[in-house]
């Protein structure tokens, strides 16, 4: 009966898996058979557990956790910009790049960050400052080996001195890893954000400083509106149709599902487009600063309010409504029409550039 159990056991472990098993999987199986035939069933179970473990690590290591790189000429924040401004991201975009990271890491896995890291900053060179931004959201977990490799980035990123490292939405337990593990420099460090719309924002808004655009936000609005219009009396024209209104910090200027009777102009200030007129428990779809328009959707298609929107400091804004959009078509129809193109261009920014972010996000999979 034993030595019939013994063939058994040899013909389902043996000829069995052999149809079953991978190739490295079968010698190990072998390797357990003549390691209890000559040293023991103890060292055979030890030898099984290490081999198994090293060939989880092995094939665990091959898993992809860059769920996708992007740069920031397609990818943006929810930061609405002038087309004046949009203009330098199309140009100075590059600069940004963009890791999306997934799964569980560990040294093996984060490993090829950190090869594809050290490539760009070494594609950097002498040209201006880049932003390495490497966001956590779909991470499940860490494993502190992995934290070796983290350094040998952060590392990397300071010997190329002309490029930031950027964290983003690091749950608490990955946080406190990095700051035991050195990575970071404390709760407070300055190179971890929230989210990754605000991680972008803060780097477009370097290149946006390097470039002068920080100095002066009136000019701005003006540089706005001498692209619309051809002259200084049409846009006093256009001026003589709105109506300047001031709003405190956190004053609501729209509400979502209200009508859409209106639009605004911003001058000088900001305001967040939120999923609810809560702040601090809303999500921000945008976050709109001068020279933007604010609510030309709904003014256009004459649907109500899909989203509120909020003041983030006290601001001017022009306000026009459809009594004064109206009247303009009938007694400067050729105002209008220039407006009404200008928006247009506008909205189909916007679109274009939600659509390159799209095949950019494709394309990068397709390649993976």
């Amino acid at each position: 009966y034993l030595l019939f159990m013994g063939l058994n056991f040899l013909q389902d472990y043996l000829y069995d898996s052999w149809l079953k098993l991978p190739l490295s999987e079968y010698i190990i199986v072998l390797c357990i058979l003549l390691i209890t035939v000559f040293k023991g069933l103890l060292s055979a179970i030890a030898f099984g557990t290490i081999a198994a473990i090293f060939i989880f690590i092995l094939n665990y290591a091959k898993v992809k956790n860059i769920k996708s790189i992007t740069t920031g000429e397609h990818h943006r924040s929810n930061v609405e910009r002038s087309p004046i401004e949009e203009e330098l991201f199309k140009r100075e975009g590059r600069r940004i790049r963009v890791y999306r990271l997934n799964g569980y890491l560990f040294f093996g896995s984060v490993y090829n960050l950190y090869l594809n890291v050290r490539e760009y900053t070494l594609e950097t060179g002498n040209n201006h400052a880049g932003f390495i931004v490497l966001d956590f959201k779909d991470v499940q977990g860490m494993d502190s080996s992995a934290i070796h490799s983290f350094l040998k980035i952060r590392q990397v990123v300071e010997n190329g001195q002309k490029v930031k490292l950027i964290y983003t939405q690091l749950n608490p337990n990955l946080h406190n890893l990095f700051i035991k593990g050195s990575v970071l420099i404390g709760k407070n460090d300055s190179s971890v954000y929230d989210d990754l719309d605000r991680g972008l924002e803060w780097c477009e808004e370097q290149i946006l400083n390097e470039n002068g655009f920080k100095a002066d936000k009136l000019n701005q609005f003006n540089a706005v509106l001498e692209e619309i219009f051809e002259n200084e009396n049409e846009t006093i024209r256009f001026k003589s149709y709105l109506s300047r209104k001031f709003f405190k910090k956190d004053t609501v200027l729209m509400k979502k599902g209200e009508c859409s009777e209106t639009l605004y102009f911003i001058e000088t200030g900001q305001f967040s487009v939120l999923r609810n007129d809560h702040k601090k428990s809303s999500i921000r779809y945008r976050k709109i600063g001068s020279g933007a328009i604010i609510g030309e959707m709904g003014f256009f298609s004459n649907n109500n309010r899909t989203a509120s929107v909020i003041s983030d400091k006290d601001s001017y804004v022009y306000e026009l409504n459809l009594t004064n959009m109206k009247k303009m078509e009938k007694d400067c129809s050729k105002i209008a029409f220039k407006f009404q193109n200008y928006v247009i261009k506008l909205l189909s920014m916007r679109l274009s550039r939600s659509t390159q972010e799209i095949n950019s996000l494709l394309i990068d999979y397709k390649n993976r």
